[in-house]
Protein backbone atom coordinates (compact mmCIF):
# COMPACT_ATOMS: atom_id res chain seq x y z
CA UNK A 1 0.00 0.00 0.00
CA UNK A 2 2.82 2.39 0.84
CA UNK A 3 4.54 1.67 -2.48
CA UNK A 4 1.32 2.43 -4.35
CA UNK A 5 0.84 5.62 -2.35
CA UNK A 6 4.41 6.67 -3.11
CA UNK A 7 3.96 6.10 -6.85
CA UNK A 8 0.72 8.05 -6.88
CA UNK A 9 2.36 10.89 -4.95
CA UNK A 10 5.22 10.97 -7.46
CA UNK A 11 2.91 11.06 -10.47
CA UNK A 12 0.71 13.71 -8.85
CA UNK A 13 3.76 15.84 -8.07
CA UNK A 14 4.83 15.65 -11.69
CA UNK A 15 1.34 16.26 -13.07
CA UNK A 16 0.16 19.00 -10.71
CA UNK A 17 3.67 20.39 -10.41
CA UNK A 18 3.57 21.00 -14.13
CA UNK A 19 0.29 22.90 -13.76
CA UNK A 20 1.81 24.94 -10.98
CA UNK A 21 4.92 25.72 -13.04
CA UNK A 22 2.64 27.26 -15.67
CA UNK A 23 1.79 29.88 -13.07
CA UNK A 24 5.47 30.42 -12.37
CA UNK A 25 6.26 30.84 -16.07
CA UNK A 26 3.41 33.31 -16.56
CA UNK A 27 4.50 35.27 -13.51
CA UNK A 28 8.12 35.35 -14.72
CA UNK A 29 7.13 36.46 -18.25
CA UNK A 30 4.57 39.11 -17.31
CA UNK A 31 5.17 39.92 -13.65
CA UNK A 32 2.42 40.57 -11.07
CA UNK A 33 0.18 43.28 -12.45
CA UNK A 34 -3.15 44.10 -14.00
CA UNK A 35 -2.78 42.03 -17.19
CA UNK A 36 -1.89 38.83 -15.36
CA UNK A 37 -4.56 39.49 -12.73
CA UNK A 38 -7.23 39.58 -15.45
CA UNK A 39 -5.92 36.31 -16.91
CA UNK A 40 -6.02 34.52 -13.54
CA UNK A 41 -9.43 35.96 -12.66
CA UNK A 42 -10.83 34.70 -15.96
CA UNK A 43 -9.22 31.31 -15.50
CA UNK A 44 -10.79 31.07 -12.06
CA UNK A 45 -14.26 31.77 -13.38
CA UNK A 46 -13.71 29.24 -16.17
CA UNK A 47 -13.17 26.64 -13.47
CA UNK A 48 -16.25 27.83 -11.61
CA UNK A 49 -18.44 27.45 -14.69
CA UNK A 50 -17.11 24.12 -15.89
CA UNK A 51 -15.38 21.94 -13.32
CA UNK A 52 -18.11 22.34 -10.71
CA UNK A 53 -20.78 20.98 -13.06
CA UNK A 54 -18.75 18.06 -14.34
CA UNK A 55 -17.27 17.09 -10.99
CA UNK A 56 -20.63 17.32 -9.25
CA UNK A 57 -22.23 14.72 -11.50
CA UNK A 58 -19.11 12.53 -11.41
CA UNK A 59 -19.08 12.50 -7.59
CA UNK A 60 -22.67 11.21 -7.60
CA UNK A 61 -22.16 8.75 -10.43
CA UNK A 62 -18.79 7.29 -9.46
CA UNK A 63 -19.65 5.83 -6.01
CA UNK A 64 -22.69 4.08 -7.45
CA UNK A 65 -20.62 2.31 -10.11
CA UNK A 66 -18.09 0.81 -7.68
CA UNK A 67 -20.56 -1.95 -6.84
CA UNK A 68 -20.83 -4.46 -9.70
CA UNK A 69 -24.53 -4.79 -8.90
CA UNK A 70 -25.22 -1.18 -9.84
CA UNK A 71 -28.22 -0.63 -12.06
CA UNK A 72 -27.38 -1.11 -15.78
CA UNK A 73 -29.62 1.86 -16.58
CA UNK A 74 -27.59 4.06 -14.25
CA UNK A 75 -24.30 2.69 -15.51
CA UNK A 76 -25.30 3.51 -19.09
CA UNK A 77 -25.59 7.24 -18.44
CA UNK A 78 -21.93 8.15 -18.98
CA UNK A 79 -21.98 9.24 -22.61
CA UNK A 80 -25.32 11.04 -22.47
CA UNK A 81 -24.36 12.84 -19.26
CA UNK A 82 -21.05 14.02 -20.70
CA UNK A 83 -22.76 15.30 -23.86
CA UNK A 84 -25.44 17.21 -21.96
CA UNK A 85 -22.93 18.73 -19.55
CA UNK A 86 -20.59 19.73 -22.36
CA UNK A 87 -23.36 21.50 -24.27
CA UNK A 88 -24.69 23.22 -21.15
CA UNK A 89 -21.29 24.35 -19.95
CA UNK A 90 -20.28 25.55 -23.41
CA UNK A 91 -23.41 27.69 -23.64
CA UNK A 92 -22.83 29.15 -20.16
CA UNK A 93 -19.17 29.81 -20.90
CA UNK A 94 -20.02 31.32 -24.27
CA UNK A 95 -22.53 33.67 -22.64
CA UNK A 96 -19.97 34.75 -20.04
CA UNK A 97 -17.33 35.21 -22.72
CA UNK A 98 -19.69 37.29 -24.86
CA UNK A 99 -20.43 39.65 -21.98
CA UNK A 100 -16.74 40.07 -21.20
CA UNK A 101 -15.84 40.58 -24.87
CA UNK A 102 -18.52 43.27 -25.26
CA UNK A 103 -17.19 45.23 -22.30
CA UNK A 104 -13.54 44.63 -23.22
CA UNK A 105 -11.48 45.40 -26.26
CA UNK A 106 -8.58 44.09 -28.33
CA UNK A 107 -6.58 40.98 -27.53
CA UNK A 108 -7.66 40.87 -23.88
CA UNK A 109 -11.22 40.03 -25.01
CA UNK A 110 -9.92 37.18 -27.17
CA UNK A 111 -7.91 35.91 -24.21
CA UNK A 112 -11.07 35.84 -22.10
CA UNK A 113 -12.94 33.96 -24.83
CA UNK A 114 -10.22 31.33 -25.27
CA UNK A 115 -9.73 30.78 -21.56
CA UNK A 116 -13.43 30.43 -20.77
CA UNK A 117 -14.26 28.14 -23.70
CA UNK A 118 -10.99 26.20 -23.91
CA UNK A 119 -9.49 25.87 -20.46
CA UNK A 120 -12.90 25.94 -18.78
CA UNK A 121 -14.97 23.44 -20.76
CA UNK A 122 -12.13 21.06 -21.63
CA UNK A 123 -10.74 21.25 -18.11
CA UNK A 124 -14.17 20.52 -16.66
CA UNK A 125 -14.57 17.49 -18.90
CA UNK A 126 -11.15 16.29 -17.74
CA UNK A 127 -12.34 16.62 -14.12
CA UNK A 128 -15.40 14.50 -14.98
CA UNK A 129 -13.16 11.81 -16.44
CA UNK A 130 -10.69 12.01 -13.54
CA UNK A 131 -13.33 11.34 -10.88
CA UNK A 132 -14.56 8.24 -12.71
CA UNK A 133 -11.03 6.90 -13.21
CA UNK A 134 -10.29 7.38 -9.51
CA UNK A 135 -13.44 5.54 -8.44
CA UNK A 136 -12.47 2.61 -10.67
CA UNK A 137 -8.96 2.41 -9.23
CA UNK A 138 -7.07 4.00 -12.16
CA UNK A 139 -5.37 7.09 -10.65
CA UNK A 140 -2.39 7.01 -13.00
CA UNK A 141 -4.35 7.78 -16.19
CA UNK A 142 -5.65 11.27 -15.23
CA UNK A 143 -2.31 12.13 -13.61
CA UNK A 144 -0.41 11.32 -16.79
CA UNK A 145 -2.94 13.14 -18.97
CA UNK A 146 -2.47 16.26 -16.84
CA UNK A 147 1.17 16.33 -17.93
CA UNK A 148 0.30 17.14 -21.53
CA UNK A 149 -0.85 20.79 -21.20
CA UNK A 150 1.92 21.59 -18.72
CA UNK A 151 4.62 20.02 -20.90
CA UNK A 152 3.43 21.80 -24.07
CA UNK A 153 3.13 25.22 -22.44
CA UNK A 154 6.43 24.99 -20.57
CA UNK A 155 8.41 23.85 -23.61
CA UNK A 156 6.95 26.57 -25.84
CA UNK A 157 7.46 29.23 -23.17
CA UNK A 158 11.06 28.27 -22.48
CA UNK A 159 11.68 28.29 -26.24
CA UNK A 160 10.26 31.84 -26.48
CA UNK A 161 7.71 30.62 -29.04
CA UNK A 162 4.74 31.99 -27.10
CA UNK A 163 4.58 35.35 -25.33
CA UNK A 164 1.84 37.30 -23.64
CA UNK A 165 -1.50 36.12 -22.33
CA UNK A 166 -2.96 35.59 -25.83
CA UNK A 167 -0.33 33.01 -26.74
CA UNK A 168 -0.72 31.17 -23.43
CA UNK A 169 -4.51 31.17 -23.77
CA UNK A 170 -4.42 29.74 -27.31
CA UNK A 171 -1.93 26.98 -26.46
CA UNK A 172 -3.73 26.09 -23.23
CA UNK A 173 -7.07 25.89 -25.05
CA UNK A 174 -5.71 23.47 -27.66
CA UNK A 175 -3.75 21.37 -25.14
CA UNK A 176 -6.69 20.84 -22.78
CA UNK A 177 -8.88 19.99 -25.76
CA UNK A 178 -6.48 17.19 -26.73
CA UNK A 179 -6.45 15.93 -23.12
CA UNK A 180 -10.25 15.76 -22.96
CA UNK A 181 -10.36 13.81 -26.25
CA UNK A 182 -7.70 11.33 -25.13
CA UNK A 183 -9.40 10.93 -21.75
CA UNK A 184 -12.72 10.25 -23.41
CA UNK A 185 -11.20 7.56 -25.61
CA UNK A 186 -9.51 5.85 -22.65
CA UNK A 187 -12.70 6.09 -20.60
CA UNK A 188 -14.68 4.47 -23.41
CA UNK A 189 -12.28 1.50 -23.45
CA UNK A 190 -12.53 1.24 -19.66
CA UNK A 191 -16.33 1.08 -19.89
CA UNK A 192 -16.13 -1.78 -22.38
CA UNK A 193 -13.65 -3.76 -20.24
CA UNK A 194 -15.92 -3.38 -17.22
CA UNK A 195 -18.91 -4.55 -19.24
CA UNK A 196 -20.78 -1.26 -18.80
CA UNK A 197 -23.40 -0.64 -21.50
CA UNK A 198 -22.39 2.08 -23.95
CA UNK A 199 -25.83 2.59 -25.49
CA UNK A 200 -27.88 5.65 -24.66
CA UNK A 201 -29.89 5.26 -21.49
CA UNK A 202 -33.41 6.36 -20.72
CA UNK A 203 -33.46 10.21 -20.66
CA UNK A 204 -35.55 10.03 -17.50
CA UNK A 205 -32.66 8.36 -15.70
CA UNK A 206 -30.41 11.23 -16.76
CA UNK A 207 -32.68 13.82 -15.18
CA UNK A 208 -32.87 11.73 -12.00
CA UNK A 209 -29.09 11.71 -11.91
CA UNK A 210 -28.93 15.47 -12.41
CA UNK A 211 -31.40 15.98 -9.56
CA UNK A 212 -29.18 13.85 -7.31
CA UNK A 213 -26.19 15.92 -8.37
CA UNK A 214 -27.86 19.27 -7.65
CA UNK A 215 -26.73 19.48 -3.99
CA UNK A 216 -23.21 18.37 -4.96
CA UNK A 217 -23.16 20.99 -7.68
CA UNK A 218 -24.27 23.52 -5.10
CA UNK A 219 -21.39 22.52 -2.82
CA UNK A 220 -18.81 22.76 -5.60
CA UNK A 221 -20.31 25.98 -6.87
CA UNK A 222 -20.23 27.42 -3.37
CA UNK A 223 -16.54 26.53 -3.10
CA UNK A 224 -15.84 28.27 -6.41
CA UNK A 225 -17.75 31.36 -5.31
CA UNK A 226 -15.69 31.46 -2.12
CA UNK A 227 -12.42 31.27 -4.04
CA UNK A 228 -13.47 33.82 -6.65
CA UNK A 229 -14.63 36.22 -3.92
CA UNK A 230 -11.24 35.88 -2.25
CA UNK A 231 -9.60 36.67 -5.61
CA UNK A 232 -11.79 39.76 -5.86
CA UNK A 233 -10.73 40.87 -2.38
CA UNK A 234 -7.09 40.37 -3.39
CA UNK A 235 -7.65 42.43 -6.54
CA UNK A 236 -9.15 45.25 -4.49
CA UNK A 237 -6.32 45.16 -1.97
CA UNK A 238 -3.46 45.90 -4.39
CA UNK A 239 -2.61 45.78 -8.08
CA UNK A 240 -1.14 42.35 -8.74
CA UNK A 241 -2.89 41.00 -5.66
CA UNK A 242 -4.66 38.22 -7.57
CA UNK A 243 -1.32 36.93 -8.85
CA UNK A 244 0.39 37.15 -5.45
CA UNK A 245 -2.52 35.58 -3.57
CA UNK A 246 -3.19 32.95 -6.25
CA UNK A 247 0.45 31.88 -6.47
CA UNK A 248 0.67 31.44 -2.72
CA UNK A 249 -2.49 29.35 -2.64
CA UNK A 250 -1.39 27.31 -5.66
CA UNK A 251 1.81 26.40 -3.82
CA UNK A 252 -0.19 25.51 -0.72
CA UNK A 253 -2.71 23.40 -2.65
CA UNK A 254 -0.10 21.28 -4.41
CA UNK A 255 0.45 19.07 -1.33
CA UNK A 256 -3.30 19.04 -0.74
CA UNK A 257 -3.81 17.62 -4.22
CA UNK A 258 -1.17 14.98 -3.53
CA UNK A 259 -2.91 13.99 -0.29
CA UNK A 260 -6.30 13.85 -2.05
CA UNK A 261 -4.87 11.64 -4.81
CA UNK A 262 -3.34 9.21 -2.31
CA UNK A 263 -6.57 9.12 -0.33
CA UNK A 264 -8.62 8.49 -3.48
CA UNK A 265 -6.44 5.55 -4.53
CA UNK A 266 -6.07 3.90 -1.11
CA UNK A 267 -8.71 4.49 1.56
CA UNK A 268 -11.50 5.95 -0.61
CA UNK A 269 -12.53 2.60 -2.11
CA UNK A 270 -12.59 1.06 1.39
CA UNK A 271 -14.79 3.88 2.63
CA UNK A 272 -17.23 3.28 -0.22
CA UNK A 273 -17.30 -0.47 0.46
CA UNK A 274 -17.91 0.07 4.17
CA UNK A 275 -20.72 2.52 3.44
CA UNK A 276 -22.33 0.13 0.93
CA UNK A 277 -22.15 -2.72 3.47
CA UNK A 278 -23.34 -0.45 6.32
CA UNK A 279 -20.37 -1.70 8.35
CA UNK A 280 -19.63 0.84 11.09
CA UNK A 281 -16.47 -0.88 12.31
CA UNK A 282 -14.99 -1.05 8.80
CA UNK A 283 -16.00 2.57 8.20
CA UNK A 284 -14.16 3.73 11.33
CA UNK A 285 -11.07 1.80 10.29
CA UNK A 286 -11.13 3.22 6.75
CA UNK A 287 -11.73 6.71 8.13
CA UNK A 288 -8.71 6.57 10.42
CA UNK A 289 -6.60 5.17 7.60
CA UNK A 290 -7.72 8.02 5.33
CA UNK A 291 -6.71 10.60 7.93
CA UNK A 292 -3.30 8.96 8.38
CA UNK A 293 -2.58 9.16 4.68
CA UNK A 294 -3.73 12.78 4.55
CA UNK A 295 -1.80 13.86 7.64
CA UNK A 296 1.33 12.03 6.46
CA UNK A 297 1.53 14.65 3.70
CA UNK A 298 -0.03 17.77 5.18
CA UNK A 299 1.47 18.01 8.67
CA UNK A 300 5.15 17.94 7.58
CA UNK A 301 4.40 20.32 4.69
CA UNK A 302 2.72 22.79 7.05
CA UNK A 303 5.76 22.70 9.33
CA UNK A 304 8.12 23.17 6.38
CA UNK A 305 6.11 26.17 5.14
CA UNK A 306 6.36 27.83 8.55
CA UNK A 307 10.14 27.37 8.68
CA UNK A 308 11.22 27.64 5.03
CA UNK A 309 8.28 28.95 3.03
CA UNK A 310 10.21 32.08 2.06
CA UNK A 311 13.04 30.01 0.60
CA UNK A 312 10.67 27.80 -1.39
CA UNK A 313 8.83 30.83 -2.76
CA UNK A 314 12.07 32.46 -3.85
CA UNK A 315 13.17 29.29 -5.65
CA UNK A 316 9.94 29.00 -7.61
CA UNK A 317 9.00 32.61 -8.38
CA UNK A 318 12.11 34.83 -8.22
CA UNK A 319 12.69 34.85 -11.99
CA UNK A 320 12.22 37.33 -14.84
CA UNK A 321 9.82 40.13 -14.01
CA UNK A 322 8.90 38.69 -10.60
CA UNK A 323 11.05 40.65 -8.15
CA UNK A 324 12.27 39.75 -4.67
CA UNK A 325 9.63 42.07 -3.24
CA UNK A 326 6.94 40.15 -5.11
CA UNK A 327 8.23 36.82 -3.81
CA UNK A 328 8.27 38.15 -0.25
CA UNK A 329 4.61 39.13 -0.61
CA UNK A 330 3.81 35.63 -1.88
CA UNK A 331 5.77 34.05 0.99
CA UNK A 332 3.89 36.10 3.58
CA UNK A 333 0.52 34.91 2.28
CA UNK A 334 1.84 31.34 2.05
CA UNK A 335 3.05 31.42 5.67
CA UNK A 336 -0.48 32.13 6.89
CA UNK A 337 -1.93 29.23 4.88
CA UNK A 338 0.02 26.67 6.95
CA UNK A 339 -2.62 26.29 9.71
CA UNK A 340 -5.30 25.75 7.07
CA UNK A 341 -3.45 22.86 5.44
CA UNK A 342 -4.08 20.35 8.22
CA UNK A 343 -7.70 21.40 8.77
CA UNK A 344 -8.37 21.12 5.03
CA UNK A 345 -7.46 17.43 5.23
CA UNK A 346 -10.25 16.90 7.75
CA UNK A 347 -12.72 18.72 5.53
CA UNK A 348 -11.71 16.73 2.43
CA UNK A 349 -12.24 13.36 4.10
CA UNK A 350 -15.43 14.37 5.91
CA UNK A 351 -17.07 15.82 2.79
CA UNK A 352 -16.25 12.71 0.73
CA UNK A 353 -17.84 10.42 3.35
CA UNK A 354 -21.04 12.45 3.62
CA UNK A 355 -21.29 12.78 -0.17
CA UNK A 356 -20.93 9.02 -0.64
CA UNK A 357 -23.72 8.54 1.92
CA UNK A 358 -26.00 10.85 -0.04
CA UNK A 359 -25.99 13.60 2.61
CA UNK A 360 -24.95 16.28 0.16
CA UNK A 361 -27.56 18.79 1.34
CA UNK A 362 -25.99 18.82 4.80
CA UNK A 363 -22.52 19.23 3.29
CA UNK A 364 -23.81 22.16 1.24
CA UNK A 365 -25.16 23.93 4.32
CA UNK A 366 -21.85 23.54 6.14
CA UNK A 367 -19.88 24.70 3.09
CA UNK A 368 -22.12 27.74 2.72
CA UNK A 369 -21.58 28.60 6.38
CA UNK A 370 -17.84 28.32 5.79
CA UNK A 371 -18.03 30.66 2.79
CA UNK A 372 -19.97 33.29 4.70
CA UNK A 373 -17.63 33.13 7.69
CA UNK A 374 -14.43 33.13 5.66
CA UNK A 375 -15.50 36.10 3.53
CA UNK A 376 -16.64 38.08 6.59
CA UNK A 377 -13.38 37.39 8.44
CA UNK A 378 -11.24 38.07 5.36
CA UNK A 379 -12.98 41.34 4.52
CA UNK A 380 -12.69 42.45 8.15
CA UNK A 381 -8.96 41.67 8.38
CA UNK A 382 -7.98 42.88 4.90
CA UNK A 383 -7.70 46.61 5.80
CA UNK A 384 -5.38 45.82 8.73
CA UNK A 385 -3.32 42.84 7.51
CA UNK A 386 -3.43 43.21 3.74
CA UNK A 387 -3.47 40.03 1.64
CA UNK A 388 -2.51 37.96 4.70
CA UNK A 389 -5.93 38.68 6.18
CA UNK A 390 -7.57 36.43 3.56
CA UNK A 391 -5.88 33.14 4.60
CA UNK A 392 -6.16 34.07 8.28
CA UNK A 393 -9.92 34.52 7.92
CA UNK A 394 -10.17 31.25 6.03
CA UNK A 395 -8.25 29.38 8.72
CA UNK A 396 -10.54 30.61 11.47
CA UNK A 397 -13.62 29.67 9.43
CA UNK A 398 -12.25 26.19 8.67
CA UNK A 399 -11.70 25.50 12.36
CA UNK A 400 -15.19 26.67 13.33
CA UNK A 401 -17.06 24.55 10.78
CA UNK A 402 -15.42 21.31 11.93
CA UNK A 403 -17.83 21.31 14.89
CA UNK A 404 -21.02 20.91 12.82
CA UNK A 405 -19.18 18.60 10.41
CA UNK A 406 -18.25 16.20 13.23
CA UNK A 407 -21.83 16.31 14.50
CA UNK A 408 -23.06 15.27 11.05
CA UNK A 409 -20.66 12.33 11.04
CA UNK A 410 -21.69 11.09 14.48
CA UNK A 411 -24.81 9.17 13.29
CA UNK A 412 -22.62 7.20 10.85
CA UNK A 413 -20.66 5.72 13.76
CA UNK A 414 -17.61 7.97 13.39
CA UNK A 415 -16.48 9.50 16.66
CA UNK A 416 -14.78 12.81 17.23
CA UNK A 417 -12.36 11.02 19.53
CA UNK A 418 -10.99 9.20 16.47
CA UNK A 419 -10.43 12.51 14.73
CA UNK A 420 -8.62 14.08 17.68
CA UNK A 421 -6.57 10.92 18.22
CA UNK A 422 -5.35 10.85 14.62
CA UNK A 423 -4.62 14.58 14.66
CA UNK A 424 -2.52 14.25 17.82
CA UNK A 425 -0.77 11.19 16.41
CA UNK A 426 0.23 13.17 13.33
CA UNK A 427 1.29 16.32 15.19
CA UNK A 428 3.32 14.64 17.93
CA UNK A 429 6.41 13.96 15.74
CA UNK A 430 6.32 17.58 14.57
CA UNK A 431 7.64 18.82 17.91
CA UNK A 432 11.10 17.22 17.66
CA UNK A 433 11.09 17.60 13.87
CA UNK A 434 10.33 21.32 14.06
CA UNK A 435 12.94 22.00 16.74
CA UNK A 436 15.58 20.09 14.82
CA UNK A 437 14.70 21.79 11.53
CA UNK A 438 14.73 25.20 13.22
CA UNK A 439 18.26 24.58 14.39
CA UNK A 440 19.31 23.34 10.95
CA UNK A 441 17.87 26.44 9.27
CA UNK A 442 20.20 28.68 11.29
CA UNK A 443 23.20 26.68 10.10
CA UNK A 444 22.33 27.16 6.43
CA UNK A 445 23.85 29.91 4.37
CA UNK A 446 22.00 32.52 2.29
CA UNK A 447 21.18 30.03 -0.48
CA UNK A 448 17.39 29.39 -0.58
CA UNK A 449 18.00 25.98 -2.17
CA UNK A 450 20.12 24.82 0.78
CA UNK A 451 17.67 26.16 3.34
CA UNK A 452 14.57 24.66 1.69
CA UNK A 453 16.19 21.25 1.15
CA UNK A 454 17.73 21.12 4.62
CA UNK A 455 14.56 22.11 6.48
CA UNK A 456 12.26 19.96 4.36
CA UNK A 457 14.59 16.96 4.50
CA UNK A 458 14.96 17.20 8.27
CA UNK A 459 11.21 17.34 8.86
CA UNK A 460 10.50 14.47 6.48
CA UNK A 461 13.26 12.34 7.99
CA UNK A 462 11.46 12.48 11.36
CA UNK A 463 7.79 12.48 10.37
CA UNK A 464 7.59 10.09 7.41
CA UNK A 465 8.86 7.00 9.29
CA UNK A 466 6.33 7.73 12.05
CA UNK A 467 3.50 8.07 9.54
CA UNK A 468 4.55 4.91 7.68
CA UNK A 469 4.65 2.96 10.94
CA UNK A 470 1.15 4.20 11.87
CA UNK A 471 -0.23 3.17 8.46
CA UNK A 472 1.37 -0.28 8.42
CA UNK A 473 1.00 -1.19 12.12
CA UNK A 474 -2.67 -0.42 12.58
CA UNK A 475 -4.40 -1.78 15.69
CA UNK A 476 -5.62 -5.33 15.16
CA UNK A 477 -9.31 -4.46 15.28
CA UNK A 478 -8.77 -1.77 12.63
CA UNK A 479 -6.78 -4.06 10.38
CA UNK A 480 -9.32 -6.86 10.66
CA UNK A 481 -12.21 -4.53 9.88
CA UNK A 482 -10.42 -2.96 6.93
CA UNK A 483 -9.52 -6.27 5.31
CA UNK A 484 -12.89 -7.88 5.99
Amino acid sequence: MLIRAGLIALITIVGMGGQFLIRAVLTAHLGPGGELDIFFLTLGWAGALASSIFQAVAMVLAPQTVDSRASPALRGLFRRTAVVLTITTTLLSGLAALVLVLIGQGSSSLVVLLVLLGWGVAGGLAMFQRQLFLAWGHPFIPALLALIPAAVILVLAWSDIIEGTLGFALVGCLAWGVVSILGGALLWRAWQRRGIPTADADPGALWRLLRLATPVFGTNGNSQVNQRTQDALAAMAVTGGVTVFGNAYALARLPQTIADSIFSSTAYARLLQAIAANDTVALRAAYRLALRFHFAIMTPVAAAVLLAGDAATEIVFAHGKCSIEDTRAIAEVLWWTAPTMVITSLQSVHAQILTAQGRTAAVLLVEMAFTVLSIIFAASLLPFLGLSGIPIGGSVAFILIQVPMLRLLAPTGLRWQDTVSELLRACLPLVPAGLLAYGVSHLCGPSPWIKACAVGGTILAVTLPCSAWAIIHRPRHEDAATTA
